[in-house]
């Protein structure tokens, strides 16, 4: 439901095109962020902050997990 939402309001953004091969960029979810990947190279574009947003997201979710008794290999 929220990544319905999320899409809804990223289609008011303009289109980017890949900078590797100049073709218009999809929009995906990635840990509830928008961010715009290209379907011929997979290379992603990222705003400002997001890189940030997504690395707090992957640590605490490892932090939670290890918390229930999983490690990483």
């Amino acid at each position: 439901m929220q990544d319905m939402a999320l899409l809804v309001q990223a289609s008011g953004e303009t289109d980017r095109l890949c900078p590797v091969d100049q073709v218009n960029m999809a929009k995906e979810i990635a840990h509830m962020i928008v961010v715009d990947r290209c379907p011929t190279c997979s290379g992603v574009w990222l705003d400002g902050g997001e890189l940030e947003r997504l690395k707090g997201d992957v640590n605490e979710q490892a932090i939670l997990a290890m918390s229930r008794g999983f490690g990483f290999p």
